[in-house]
């Protein structure tokens, strides 16, 4: 089931394992979303503002 894949795709193989747990899919999918959504706003506010400036200078 690891095999192979990026880590960037292991909360979706990881994902259905949480399922088997015994949390909702509703709750897993809204974290996936939230968990996306920080990581976004992480890279557009932190990571992109420190690149332009060291690019800059």
């Amino acid at each position: 089931m690891y095999a192979g894949e990026y880590a960037v795709e292991k909360k979706f193989i990881i994902s259905p394992l949480f399922l088997t747990a015994g949390v909702s899919a509703f709750d897993l999918m809204m974290g996936l979303l939230t968990g996306n959504l920080l990581a976004v706003l992480s890279w557009r506010f932190l990571a992109a503002k420190i690149a332009v400036e060291n690019k800059l200078a």
